[in-house]
């Protein structure tokens, strides 16, 4: 029968009589399609060596011996291959010497992108104020302009032919350097392979606008407009990329001897471990500058950023909101109240004098079948939050809704990405807006929502806060990310020559290529620095971040969401004091701790070390709850003296409280002050032991399911249930709260506790939404497993936990099942 997960009574001793597969074959979303024989599908994986050591030749050797097509071979970033295979074949190999661990090469989603705006030839501000925000400004006025820098953009390309980019790509142009790693029809969902040449240009957008932040020159003026840009189009004109493409873009830019490289673009929940964050840290180590968006899973809480922006030295850059947005407008009856509205994903967009009407609220937020009424004919009107937008927008459709709108659940505009094109419209808007509507709808009067493809600029009530949509730290191995924050909402930029020429987008995506600019800002400034001298100026330098639920409460925002603040790039050039590391991490555990700061002044100085506090989080992952309490800190020495060019090291103990709750992150600065500047170095921790977090914390999960008629795993099994010899296998789905160190999942005889297949595997994702489960499809696990009853057994280790600890392993056993004869 089922049992709940628990927690420490360690596991049987069972003979293995068949390892089949690595687990990452046999996760995948709760939502993938049956395939008709799991066990043999080949698709693309990352082999890395068991050493950097191992000679490549001998291990090619191996691999092509096995009938396995070997598609690239990394030998700089990344040590290893990306193969064409098996799950079985991808396993056989990592039990040779020459190999070490096999990464199923997962899908990265695409940028999502805004609405383009038709009109836009005259200046607009608004990245006008990002740029006085962090100063880049004042370095222009100075004649730092990024000139002589190399920055390279990884992303859907760039349209070079845009005038603010300078018209052209090739030598003695802006866009001087990149090569097209996919070309126009990529899209690995598709199995659609990619067919490279050597033209970047881009047709989603997304790169254009990146571009257009880091150094646009005409209409806007980027960060740094005279630096050289290098175009990496990792991105067909529909779908996602790969880490494949994603490494072997990082290794043509260190080729190609970037200065700086930016990466907005990311797979969320992952570890440093994974093969983009490895490749990202390498890159680093070659001394080039690694900007990589945070993410944009703010909604999902906690321990949400993504790989590369994960990877050590990496600097992982959150977004802080713009005073103002430029969206669309659209008409709110009965007395034509304008609100602003953008794109919602892929679904078709409202044009110009399109109406929604009969407006229907859906109940709670849209993500229960039981949410919602008959919709035939109808608007859906839904609340952001819980589960996805396409969750909503196609449980919407299904209920019948001529057109979907969603609206925020708190102040402001946000970005609405993942979202399948049903062929219904919709459109997303702002909190304000989304409030006024529902109140009409209450009301049934005047229920309708009349589109224009005209220009509003919104309001955005955040103005210097953290984003909503920005992913919360810290890194799964309590690694102190993100390390910077730079505006991303509602920034106004380059877009595709032939489709208006500007746009106006939020995201990390749009942060990130701020601090990307603004490194290329200090090394015209200050040539040869290298990257570690580079985050030290920016974070002993950056602005922390006023708290975002009370502007009357002084209270920094959570270290574990902005990191160091938003950057004063004026400062980090100028500054003559640095403070470091750049980011302090002090794990896990209880009472004081202490830890120490170095302090390095370039002139006569004397300096008094001091602490600001920052809100804490308690533990709940997804439904973020702050709190505040002053740590008990002391400083040997509180004071010191320092002649030009020398160091000092301070040693800081700190006691976060006996109030602060148990699984809090908690975090705050450390100050120092010579009476008319301050600089400050950020710290961050967590309360209790790390190791202690149940993951398979959820009401529902884990269990077993059986396809459905449309061939799904969603079919809940119940004890007892009897599979035909022939029919597929059930699979295991799971909700992962939290990322785990490590899994193992066995297939285990009933009666003797023989294991037929046992799968493991490190370093694995936490669920995405509050309800998503993890699938682990079993038939992808064992071949043929013989007629008898069976059970499924799941163990897995906390993010902070032990795999060598018998307590730290948490488990469930599944209701028995047979197999018939």
């Amino acid at each position: 029968m089922s049992s709940p997960a628990s927690r420490g009574s360690g596991p049987r001793r069972f003979r293995r009589l068949l390892l089949a597969a690595l687990a990452i074959a046999v996760i995948v979303p709760a939502s993938v399609p049956a395939q008709a024989a799991p066990a043999e599908e080949a698709g693309i994986w990352l082999v890395d060596w068991s050493d950097p050591s191992v000679d490549p030749e001998s291990g090619l050797e191996e691999i092509r011996s096995r009938g396995i097509e070997v598609r690239r071979v990394f030998d700089r970033l990344w040590h290893g291959v990306s193969i064409e295979a098996t799950p079985t074949q991808a396993h056989e190999l990592t039990e040779s010497a020459a190999f070490g661990r096999a990464w199923e090469d997962i899908a990265v989603p695409r940028p999502v992108t805004g609405p383009v705006e038709e009109s836009a030839s005259a200046r607009t501000p608004e990245l006008d104020y990002a740029t006085v925000t962090t100063q880049a400004d004042v370095l222009h006025g100075r004649g730092i302009t990024g000139s002589g820098v190399k920055v390279g953009v990884i992303d859907t390309g760039v349209d070079y032919t845009h005038p603010d980019l300078g018209g052209c790509f090739g030598p003695g142009c802006r866009v001087a350097f990149g090569h097209d790693f996919t070309g126009d029809d990529f899209n690995p969902e598709e199995g659609v392979d990619a067919q490279p040449d050597e033209d970047p240009m881009d047709c989603q957008g997304h790169g254009t606008h990146v571009a257009g932040i880091v150094g646009a020159d005409g209409g806007v003026t980027g960060v740094a407009p005279d630096a050289a840009i290098g175009a990496y189009r990792v991105f067909g004109c529909e779908g996602p990329s790969s880490q494949e493409i994603i490494i072997a873009a990082m290794e043509a830019a260190a080729e190609d001897g970037m200065d700086v490289v930016n990466m907005s673009l990311g797979y969320a929940y992952q570890w440093p471990e994974y093969p983009t964050a490895v490749a990202a840290s390498a890159l680093v180590d070659e001394g080039t500058v690694v900007v990589a968006s945070a993410g944009n899973a703010g909604e999902s809480g906690t321990f949400s950023l993504g790989a590369p922006s994960v990877g050590e030295g990496v600097l992982s850059v959150a977004s802080t909101d713009n005073p103002s947005a430029r969206m669309s407008r659209a008409v709110v009856g009965p007395h034509g109240e304008e609100v602003g509205w953008s794109t919602l994903g892929d679904a078709p967009s409202p044009e110009e004098g399109d109406v929604f009407d009969d407006l229907a609220l859906v109940e709670n937020l849209g993500c229960e079948e039981d949410d919602y009424p008959d919709l035939e004919g109808r608007t859906a009107v839904i609340e952001r939050g819980e589960c996805t937008f396409d969750a909503k927008y196609e449980l919407a459709v299904d209920h019948g809704a001529s057109a979907v709108l969603v609206y925020n659940n708190v102040p402001g505009p946000f970005g609405a990405g993942g979202v399948e094109d049903r062929e219904v419209p919709g459109a997303v808007v702002t909190g304000e807006a989304g409030t006024y509507i529902r109140d009409i709808a209450e009301l049934r009067v005047g229920g309708s929502i009349r589109f224009t493809t005209e220009e509003i600029e919104v309001d955005l009530p955040r103005a210097d806060q953290a984003s909503s949509f920005s992913s919360y730290g810290p890194a799964p191995d309590l690694g102190a990310k993100p390390d910077l924050a730079a505006p991303g909402g509602g920034i106004w930029s380059t877009y595709l020559h032939d489709e208006g020429e500007y746009e106006s987008m939020s995201g990390t995506s749009m942060s990130s290529p701020h601090i990307a600019g603004g490194v290329a800002l200090l090394l015209e400034g200050r040539p040869g620095m290298a990257p570690a001298e580079v985050r030290a100026r920016l974070t002993s330098t950056a602005e922390t971040v006023q708290w975002e639920g009370n502007r009357d409460i002084p209270l920094n925002e959570s270290v574990h969401r902005v990191g160091a603040g938003v950057v004063d790039l004026a400062r980090a050039l100028d500054t003559p004091v640095l403070m470091g590391p750049a980011n302090i991490h002090l794990g896990d555990g209880t009472g004081r701790r202490t830890f120490t700061v170095d302090v390095t002044a370039t002139v006569h100085t004397s300096l008094t070390f001091g602490h600001e506090v920052a809100a804490a989080t308690d533990g709940e992952i997804r439904d973020v709850r702050f709190n505040a309490v002053e740590p008990a800190v002391s400083f040997s020495p509180r004071r010191a003296t320092l002649a030009a060019g020398e160091s000092t090291t301070i040693e800081v103990t700190l006691d976060p409280g006996a109030d602060l709750p148990e699984h809090s992150l908690f975090g705050g600065y450390v100050t120092a002050s010579d009476g008319r500047g301050e600089w400050s170095v950020p710290y961050s921790g967590y309360q209790g032991r790390f190791g202690d977090l149940a993951v398979l914390d959820h009401e529902d999960f884990p269990r077993l399911v059986a396809e459905d008629e449309d061939g799904e795993l969603t079919e809940p099994v119940d004890e007892g249930r009897v599979f035909a010899a022939d029919e597929r296998l059930p699979g295991l789905e799971a909700y992962f709260k939290y990322q785990s160190r490590r899994s193992e999942v066995r297939i285990v005889d009933a009666e003797t506790g023989d294991v037929a297949a046992e799968v493991v595997e490190d370093f694995l994702p936490r669920s995405s939404g509050a309800d998503d489960p993890l699938l682990f499809d079993l038939d992808r696990a064992v071949e043929d497993l013989p007629a008898g009853d069976w059970r499924a057994e799941l163990r897995v280790v906390a993010p902070g936990g032990d795999p060598e600890s018998e307590d730290d392993w948490e488990e469930w056993t599944s209701p028995e099942f047979t197999v018939a004869e």
